[in-house]
Parts: structure tokens; C-alpha cells; sequence
């Protein structure tokens, strides 16, 4: 068995895969008989030499393929997203960020499973999010200052801080989801959050 190393560009960069040479099948599958026609399986060990299977030479021309994309796949830049906040007027209590890509959830995420939930206490200024899928995402900040877990108001004016992504700010209610969405891409972003108080 024979193996020949194959350029592939993979997002706009060079690099390389192994590709195996079908001159000698995959795995054995494609070997040729002695009246010289394909056989239908054959047993091989694979690269890291555990036991012989049985394939066939389908399975193993979609499997090589196919060994790109799984290359792609496992390869697949992630992102971060570091959030700066501004005019946090004390360091009582703690800051609740909710971070979002969908609608329907914004701002609160209240019923989304896949929102990000976090807390640190008021005094940090800057918080790192890892782990990310690139996309579009929506950023909401509440100054929970007695530490009751929600915004807390009078007269339905909030009585402490809040804040959001996007450099729009309704004079009545939280923004929409589209007046805060802002694009996370594969690598580290940053993203400035000022809080505003009414009262």
C-alpha cells in the first residue's frame, strides 16, 4: 500500500492531506484479481493497525473523499469575544451578562438553553467569553447591585444599570435584537458595553 501526500487548500490557506493511491485500492478493496477484475472486499488493517475489517471499494472512495471536509471540520476556527464595560457607577453587587443569537430571546435569554450566563462581580471591567461559534449575537448588561438576580425598577423605570451591544439606545425600552446584533468572527473580538443609570 501506497501513500502520495496531496495539496489542499483549506480556508485560503495551503496545506496538506494524505490521500491514499488508488493504483492499489483503499485498504485492500479496490485489489485487483487475477482475471484482473475489482474485487468486492478485501481484508486490511488500517493506519493505526487495528484488526482487519471488511470494505468495499465504495465505502472506501466516499470515506477518501470525504477526508477533506472531516479535516475541514476538525479544524474549524473558534472564536472570542472580550467585552470591555464602561460607566459601571459603583462596585456593589454584581454584572449579569446574557449574550444571545437568537430574536426572540433578547434580552433577557429567559427560555433560551444555548444563551450564555454570566456573572462577575461589579469592580471587573472586562469579561472573556472562549469558546464561541462564529455568528451574530446580541449582548445585554444588567448592574444587579443588591444582588436579587434581576433588574430591579420603580414604576417601571429601572432603578439600576443596564446596558447593551450596538451604539443604539431607545429613549423607552430595551433596543431590539437588530439594533444590538453584532458579529462575532472566528478569533477574538472585542465588543464595549456602556452602562447607563435613570435613577
Amino acid at each position: 500500500m501506497r501513500w502520495t501526500r496531496t495539496p489542499a487548500g483549506i480556508a485560503g490557506a495551503r496545506t496538506t492531506i494524505l490521500r491514499q493511491d488508488l493504483s492499489l485500492g483503499c485498504c485492500g478493496a479496490a485489489r485487483k484479481a487475477k482475471n484482473g477484475s475489482l474485487s468486492s472486499g478485501a481484508n486490511c488493517r488500517d493506519i493505526l493497525g487495528r484488526p482487519p475489517v471488511r470494505v468495499t471499494s465504495a465505502v472506501c472512495k466516499f470515506g477518501l473523499a470525504s477526508l477533506p471536509l472531516a479535516l475541514l471540520a476538525s479544524h474549524s476556527p473558534g472564536a472570542e469575544l472580550n467585552v470591555n464595560i464602561d460607566r459601571v457607577r459603583n462596585d456593589r453587587g454584581l454584572l449579569r451578562l446574557c449574550l444571545t443569537q437568537k430574536p426572540r430571546h433578547f434580552p433577557t435569554c429567559s427560555g433560551d438553553p444555548d444563551a450564555i450566563r454570566i456573572s462577575v462581580p461589579a469592580s471587573q471591567a472586562s469579561v472573556q467569553i472562549h469558546g464561541l461559534s462564529p455568528g451574530s449575537y446580541a449582548l445585554a448588561i444588567i448592574h444587579d447591585e443588591n444582588r436579587n438576580g434581576r433588574l430591579d425598577s420603580i414604576l417601571s423605570v429601572p432603578k439600576e444599570g443596564f446596558g447593551f451591544s450596538g451604539e443604539h439606545m431607545p429613549v423607552f425600552g430595551p433596543p431590539s435584537f437588530d439594533q444590538a446584533v453584532f458579529l462575532v468572527e472566528p478569533g477574538l473580538a472585542t465588543r464595549l458595553v456602556r452602562m447607563r443609570y435613570l435613577l
